[in-house]
């Protein structure tokens, strides 16, 4: 099976959420942050012929780096990775996957409620990333006044303090959502940002990214 430089970038990003992976059958990645407060799914081009762990995600993402065509066979114990020529091989055997701390598998997050929803361009949402690591702020946040949404980063807890925020359009609420900046490991995308009562998502056509809202700090 070969391996697109699509699916290589989504596994680089899947390894900044959680060092492990259990790949399922099927053309879809799962992935959750130890703290659970993340998780992860993507749709692939590649069919996922079955069940496999590995507890150190990196060393199978070095080992797909070193070809420019690489092509991975799921045997019965490994991985088994080669170049174009299939004259270089390498193994890697399975992880049990009672080591691997993965989304339950078979379960689907739901978005029952929606009360927010609107599009974030590539270019917001790298200089968003880049206002909170400039600026030291840790709380990515949206927000409406009652006559305008924002979307940014501050301090919740202190109004007086720095913050950036980029203005998506007329809302007529006040209320704000609050989650973890350094929860949002994603890859660098356009985004559709969707907002509930429990959690957002954040949806490149491609990931899907649910993190958990900041219950203390957000006010629905």
């Amino acid at each position: 099976m070969k391996i697109s430089k699509e699916t290589l970038a989504i596994l680089k990003n899947f390894q900044s959420i959680n060092k492990s992976l259990l790949f399922t059958e099927g053309k879809e990645l799962r992935t959750i942050s130890e703290a659970g407060t993340l998780f992860a799914i993507a749709q692939i081009e590649e069919e996922i012929p079955a069940r496999a762990g590995i507890y150190e995600l990196g060393k199978l993402i070095s080992a797909l780096g070193m070809y420019d065509e690489p092509d991975v066979t799921f045997g019965d114990r490994f991985f088994e990775i080669k170049n174009s020529t299939g004259k270089q091989k390498m193994r890697l055997v399975y992880t049990d996957p009672s080591l691997i701390y993965a989304p339950p598998e078979g379960k689907t997050l739901k978005m029952p409620d929606i009360d927010v929803k609107f599009e974030l361009s590539q270019e917001d949402f790298s200089n968003i990333m880049k206002a909170g690591s400039s600026l030291g702020l840790t709380d990515f946040m949206v927000k409406g006044d009652g006559e305008m949404l924002y979307v940014g980063v501050a301090n919740a807890t202190d109004r007086n303090a720095d913050s950036f925020f980029i203005e998506i359009g007329e809302y007529d609420k006040e209320i704000q959502y609050v989650v973890d900046i350094t929860s949002l490991k994603f890859l660098n995308s356009n985004y559709i940002i969707k907002i509930g009562s429990k959690r957002v998502v954040f949806d490149n056509g491609k990931v899907q990214y649910f993190v958990a809202l900041d219950s203390k700090k957000s006010k629905l």
